[in-house]
C-alpha cells in the first residue's frame, strides 16, 4: 500500500507541477486589419466597327459599305490561292474536266494584297459577279463568257484579252517553275484599284 501511496503522491505532484509550469498565457495577437477590397476594373470593351459588311453582315468601317464589290476568279489549288482566304463570299463551282474553280467577292480589298493564281471565268461566273454588281477581275475565258461580258455589260478586268486592263497583271517566276505556266498569273489590290 505504500507503493500504492508513494505513486498516487509522485502522480499528484507531476499533475501540479505541470498546471504550475504555464506561467502567464501570452497576450492575444493584434488582429491583422483587413486588406482593402479589391477593385477589379471592368475590361475595355473591343473596338467593333460601326459599318455592316453587306455581303455578310458583320461589322465593318463605314467607308468600306459602299464600295463596289470586287470578284475574282481563282484557281481551286491550295498553293496557287494567295487571298482568297480574305474574301467574304467564296463560290466553288464545277468547270469543265471535273475540275473547280472558285470566285471570291471581297466587300473591300483593305490589306488583301497579293491575289491569284488568276483564272478564266465562265458564264456562271459572271452570273454570280452580276447577282453582286461587282467588278470582275479574271484571266481569258470561255468563248460563251466573252460575248456574255459584252452582252450583258459587265464590267471587268481581263489579263489576257483586257488591252490595258492587263498592265494589272504579271506572272510570278517562281510559281512558273514549280507550278506551271497557267497557275501564275496574279494581280494585287494596288494594281485593281490603280
Amino acid at each position: 500500500m505504500k507503493k500504492r501511496l508513494l505513486a498516487l503522491g509522485l502522480t499528484l505532484g507531476l499533475a501540479l507541477s505541470l498546471c504550475g509550469c504555464g506561467g502567464e498565457t501570452p497576450p492575444p495577437e493584434p488582429e491583422e486589419e483587413p486588406a482593402p477590397p479589391v477593385v477589379e476594373e471592368p475590361e475595355p470593351e473591343p473596338y467593333v466597327p460601326a459599318g455592316t459588311n453587306p455581303l455578310t453582315g458583320e461589322p465593318m468601317e463605314p467607308e468600306f459599305e459602299d464600295d463596289r464589290p470586287v470578284a475574282v476568279m481563282f484557281n481551286n489549288l491550295k498553293a496557287a490561292q494567295p487571298g482568297i482566304s480574305r474574301a467574304d463570299i467564296i463560290y466553288e463551282v464545277p468547270a469543265e474536266g471535273g475540275i473547280t474553280r472558285m470566285l471570291g467577292v471581297f466587300q473591300t480589298l483593305e490589306g488583301v494584297g497579293t491575289l491569284g493564281s488568276i483564272r478564266s471565268a465562265r458564264t456562271y461566273y459572271l452570273e454570280l459577279a452580276l447577282g453582286h454588281d461587282a467588278l470582275l477581275v479574271h484571266a481569258g475565258g470561255s468563248p460563251d463568257a466573252y460575248s456574255k461580258i459584252s452582252a450583258w455589260g459587265v464590267d471587268n478586268m481581263d489579263g489576257v484579252n483586257g488591252g490595258s486592263d492587263a498592265k494589272i497583271f504579271w506572272r510570278d517566276a517562281e510559281r512558273r517553275k514549280t507550278k506551271g505556266y497557267e497557275h501564275s498569273l496574279l494581280t494585287s489590290v494596288e494594281k485593281i484599284q490603280e
